[in-house]
C-alpha cells in the first residue's frame, strides 16, 4: 500500500481569533467554522448568518451582546439566541461575558384505539369510575409544540362553527427576517403550512388535542363523527413550526411557552422531534435552556425511533484486558453496484464523563488484508479532516470525515465531534471508524446520529474485526430529552392495523399490548434511565396535512385508502396512520392537558410522581426483563388513575396553606346546606367542589368576590372546594352535613 494513499490535513480550527475563544465554541460549531474558512468559493460571498445558543455569565450580560449590534432572541435567565454571521463568531465568542456558543444539530420528526386503552374515553364523558359524570376535555389549557408540516385549518383544530381553535402560529427560522408570528384569527384562516411536504406536526397536533366533533366518512364506509381526535379536544392551540435544526427549535419552544403564559392558562407543550446527538447530559446548554422552560410548561418529548438500531457504545478503560481499547466503524458505507452509490451522513460524538482528554484517532481499515492503512489523531483545538479523493478509487471524492476534540464548556467534560459523509462502492474492504484509549478508570460513551440528508442508517459495527465492538440500542434515547423538567416518552402497540374508508386496513406490525420494536431507551450522563413512559404509538390514527396530501400522497393515496375523510369547511381533511414515538409522545401531552385542567399549579415534577405512581403494569411490562425492561420506564399512561391523583394533588391540605397564606378565602354554611365562598378583594372567583375520592361534583361561578352554592345534592361528608381567581387558586376542605 503507498503511503501516499491517504492524506489528511491538520487544520487550525479557525484562521483568526484566540484559542481562548475557540474554547467556548461547540464542536459543532467548530467544524462549521473550519469548513467556512477552508472554502474560497463560499467566502467569496456574504457569510451566512447561523442561530447560535449562547450562555453569558450574568443575564444582564445579554443587554452587553444587543449593545455591541448582535440579534439577540428567544432569553431564557442567562440563555439567548443570537444570529450572527458564521465569520464573526469568534469575535462573539472572545467577549468576556460569553461562556459558550453552541451550534445545534439537525432534528428528525420522529387514535382512537390509544384513547380507549389508556383510559382517555371515560374522561372524557365523564363515566369514569369516581367522576361523578364531570368530564375533563382540556378546556381552559393552552397545549402546543414545536414540529413541520403544520395545516392550522384542518379540520381537527376548529369549533363547530368553523372558527379556529388556534391562538397563534409562530414560525422560526435561522434567518431572523424569515421569522413569523401571526395571531389574528383572519390570517390564521389564511395561512395554509410552513411546509408542504411534510405532515408530521399535523399529525402530532391531532394526537394531543384534535377536536371531537368533526364529521364524514370513516372506517369501510361509516358515516358521522369520526372517532380520530385527541384526548384534550376543548384545549387552546399555539403552533410553532419552521427549521428543523436544534437552536430554530428551543426558540420555537420559547415563544410557545411565553405566549403560553400570556395566556394566563396552565401550558403543556410536546417535541416529537430530535436525534442521538449530544452528550445526553442535563447540563449541557440545550438541556438547560429546555429545563428553564420546564419550569412555566410541562414539556414532553419523545424518547426516539431507533430502538432497534445499534447507535451507542460504551466503554470503562482498565489498564488490562478488552477494555484497554473502544475501537469501532461506523456503517454503513457501501451501496450496490447496479445503481448509483448513495451516501451515509452522520454526526457522532465520543464523551468522557470527566474533563480529562482520551485519545481518539480515525482510522482507516482494510479488512483485505488486515490493517490499518491510515490513523490520523482527532485533539483538541485543531480540526482533523479525511477527505475522500485521498481513500482512492473505492471511495467517492466528495467523502469525507472531519474531527475536533476539546472540553465542552457547559458540560465540563471532554468530547471528540465528528462529522461524516461517506460513499464508497459494493466492492470496497475499506472502513472508516475510530480508535479510543483513556486513562484507567475513566468512561468514554459515544453516540452516532443519522442526519436528514443520508441514504442509509448510521450505526457502530465490529465488521467482524477482532478487536472492534458492535454498538448498542441502550443508549438510542432522544439527546434532546434528557433534562431534568421534561417527561421522556416510549411507545406500545395498542393496534397492528388501522382500517381505510374503503375496503381493506393499513396493517403494521407488532403484537398488541407489547413494547414497540423501534422504542428508543438509555441512561443519562447523571445516570437516570429513559423514557419515564409509554403509550400508544403504533399505527396511530390522526389528522395529516390536506398540502401534503395533495402534494406529495396524491399519487399513492386515494380517498378510499385513507382512515377517514371530511368536506366541511369548503376543503377536504384527511386522517391517516403514523407510528413511532412521535405518536406516543403528544398523547401523553394530551393526557397531562387533562390533568392540568383539575391542577392547574401541577409541575412537572409533580406530574412524574403522578406518571411513577398510577401507571399501568400489565403482563408484558412485568413480564419484560434485561433491556426490554429499561424501555418501559414506569409502564403504560393511566389517564384515568392519574387524573384522580392530580385532583387529589390540588386538593390536598399541604398545598392549601402554601397557597392561602393570607387567609383569603372564607367559607359560610348560610343554612341546610346552602354555602357562601368569598375570596377578599377578588373580581371574579370560580369554585369547583370536589369529593375525597377525586370526583368534581359542582362547578360554579361569579362575577365579584362572592358566591352562593347548594351543596343538597351531595351526601354527607368532607369535601374539598377550589377558587380559581385572577390572582392565583386556592382549596380548602370543609364538612357537609
Amino acid at each position: 500500500m503507498k503511503k501516499n494513499l491517504l492524506i489528511f490535513g491538520m487544520l487550525a480550527a479557525c484562521c483568526s481569533g484566540t484559542l481562548m475563544a475557540q474554547s467556548k465554541i461547540n464542536g459543532l460549531g467548530r467544524l462549521a467554522i473550519e469548513s467556512y474558512m477552508s472554502t474560497p468559493k463560499a467566502r467569496s460571498v456574504a457569510a451566512p448568518e447561523v442561530l447560535a445558543l449562547v450562555t453569558v455569565a450574568n443575564p444582564a450580560d445579554i443587554d452587553v451582546l444587543k449593545g455591541k449590534g448582535y440579534k439577540v432572541s428567544s432569553v431564557v435567565e442567562n440563555m439567548a439566541m443570537v444570529n450572527v454571521a458564521i465569520d464573526r463568531v469568534e469575535e462573539l465568542a472572545s467577549l468576556p461575558q460569553v461562556e459558550s456558543v453552541s451550534f445545534g444539530n439537525e432534528s428528525r420528526p420522529y387514535l382512537d384505539q390509544a384513547r380507549i386503552v389508556s383510559n382517555v374515553d371515560v374522561i372524557n364523558d365523564g363515566s369514569g369510575d369516581g367522576l361523578a359524570g364531570h368530564s375533563y376535555t382540556g378546556k381552559g389549557v393552552t397545549v402546543g409544540l414545536y414540529d413541520t408540516g403544520l395545516d392550522p385549518n384542518h379540520a381537527s383544530f376548529r369549533n363547530a362553527d368553523g372558527s379556529t381553535r388556534v391562538k397563534g402560529i409562530y414560525v422560526r427560522r435561522e434567518t431572523t427576517s424569515s421569522n413569523q408570528d401571526i395571531t389574528d384569527p383572519a390570517e390564521i384562516a389564511k395561512f395554509t403550512t410552513e411546509n408542504n411536504q411534510e405532515s408530521h406536526g399535523t399529525h402530532v397536533l391531532g394526537i394531543i388535542a384534535g377536536s371531537n366533533d368533526a364529521t364524514g366518512t370513516y372506517a369501510g364506509g361509516a358515516k358521522g363523527a369520526i372517532p380520530y381526535y385527541g384526548p384534550a379536544y376543548e384545549a387552546d392551540l399555539l403552533i410553532g413550526c419552521g427549521d428543523f435544526t436544534d437552536n430554530a427549535i428551543l426558540a420555537g419552544v420559547e415563544t410557545v411557552v411565553k405566549k403560553g403564559k400570556e395566556l394566563g392558562q396552565p401550558v403543556v407543550v410536546n417535541l416529537s422531534l430530535g436525534s442521538n446527538t449530544g452528550s445526553h447530559d442535563p447540563n449541557s446548554d440545550r438541556s438547560k435552556f429546555l429545563d428553564a422552560l420546564g419550569k412555566d410548561a410541562i414539556i414532553c418529548i419523545s424518547a426516539g425511533n431507533e430502538g432497534e438500531l445499534p447507535m451507542s457504545v460504551s466503554r470503562k478503560f482498565s489498564s488490562f484486558g478488552a477494555n484497554k481499547t473502544l475501537n469501532t466503524f461506523i456503517v454503513p458505507q457501501t451501496t450496490s453496484t447496479t445503481g448509483p452509490t448513495s451516501k451515509i451522513a452522520y454526526t457522532a460524538e465520543f464523551w468522557s464523563d470527566t474533563d480529562e482528554a482520551f485519545n481518539c484517532n480515525l482510522v482507516v481499515y482494510d479488512k483485505s488484508s488486515g490493517k490499518v492503512v491510515q490513523s490520523i489523531p482527532v485533539e483538541a483545538d485543531n480540526t482533523a479532516r479525511l477527505t475522500g479523493d485521498a481513500m482512492g478509487s473505492q471511495y467517492d471524492p466528495s467523502s469525507y470525515v472531519s474531527g475536533v476534540g476539546g472540553v465542552n464548556k457547559s458540560t465540563n467534560r471532554y468530547n471528540v465531534q465528528l462529522v461524516g459523509v461517506v460513499k464508497a462502492n459494493q466492492l470496497s474492504t475499506y472502513c472508516v471508524g475510530v480508535n479510543v484509549t483513556a486513562s484507567n478508570g475513566r468512561t468514554v460513551v459515544g453516540y452516532v446520529n443519522t442526519l436528514r440528508s443520508s441514504e442509509a442508517e448510521a450505526v457502530f459495527s465490529s465488521e467482524n474485526v477482532s478487536g472492534y465492538v458492535n454498538g448498542t440500542p441502550n443508549g438510542t434515547i432522544n439527546g434532546f430529552g434528557c433534562g431534568y423538567n421534561m417527561i421522556s416518552v416510549g411507545a406500545y402497540v395498542s393496534r397492528t392495523s388501522a382500517p381505510y374508508v374503503g375496503s381493506g386496513a393499513y396493517a403494521g406490525g407488532g403484537t398488541t399490548g407489547d413494547i414497540a420494536s423501534f422504542s428508543s431507551y438509555g441512561t443519562t450522563a447523571d445516570g437516570r434511565k429513559l423514557p419515564h413512559v409509554c403509550a400508544p404509538g403504533a399505527q396511530v390514527v390522526s389528522a395529516v396535512s390536506t398540502y401534503w396530501m395533495k402534494s406529495v400522497m396524491n399519487d399513492a393515496i386515494n380517498n378510499n385508502r385513507v382512515c377517514a375523510v371530511s368536506n366541511s369547511f369548503d376543503r377536504e381533511h384527511y386522517w391517516y396512520p403514523m407510528q413511532g414515538t412521535s405518536m406516543s409522545s403528544p398523547f401523553v401531552a394530551g393526557v397531562v392537558a387533562l390533568w392540568a385542567q383539575a391542577w392547574p399549579e401541577m409541575n412537572v415534577q409533580q406530574c412524574l410522581d403522578i406518571i411513577e405512581k398510577t401507571s399501568i403494569k400489565d403482563n408484558y411490562t412485568n413480564s419484560s426483563v434485561g433491556q426490554n425492561l429499561l424501555r418501559w420506564g414506569a409502564g403504560k399512561i393511566d389517564a384515568l388513575a392519574g387524573l384522580k391523583m392530580a385532583i387529589d394533588g390540588k386538593a390536598s391540605l399541604g398545598n392549601v396553606a402554601a397557597d392561602d397564606n393570607g387567609m383569603n378565602l372564607i367559607i359560610q354554611n348560610l343554612g341546610g346546606r346552602n354555602y357562601e365562598v368569598s375570596y377578599v378583594n377578588a373580581d371574579d372567583i370560580a369554585v369547583e367542589v370536589y369529593s375525597v375520592q377525586g370526583a368534581k361534583v359542582l362547578a360554579a361561578a361569579a362575577d365579584g368576590d362572592t358566591l352562593t352554592f347548594d351543596a343538597s345534592g351531595l351526601a354527607d361528608g368532607i369535601y374539598v372546594v377550589n377558587v380559581a381567581t385572577p390572582a392565583g387558586n386556592v382549596a380548602r376542605k370543609f364538612v357537609v352535613k
